[in-house]
């Protein structure tokens, strides 16, 4: 499902549940850092394989969890994005050595 419908089903349930009308844009506000984590998430896994799934959370989490905290702030959302594609890449190159 795309960012829009995930928000979009959350505006209904929020609304069928309590008939308040949540702006797409403050759903799209405080979901971005979970869908990005969900997407580096799934990149790690495609590129290293099922078994790094630990290391994605303990990469996450590592300094006082500061690739998370950095993903909660829009300023700071693409920076934390970087770092984990970085680090695809380099254990990526560390598994094609011989």
């Amino acid at each position: 499902m795309s960012e829009v419908g995930i928000q979009l089903l959350q505006q209904r349930m929020a609304h069928h549940l309590t008939r308040v009308v949540i702006e797409l844009t403050t759903l799209a506000e405080h979901s971005a850092p979970v869908l990005m984590e969900v997407n580096l998430h799934e990149e790690w896994v495609e590129a290293l394989g099922e078994d790094s799934e630990p290391d994605f959370h303990a990469f996450l989490d590592a300094d006082d969890r500061r690739l998370r905290k950095l993903m909660l702030e829009p300023q700071t959302r693409f920076n934390a994005q970087s770092v984990v594609r970085q680090e695809i890449k380099r254990r990526r190159a560390g598994l094609n050595e011989p």
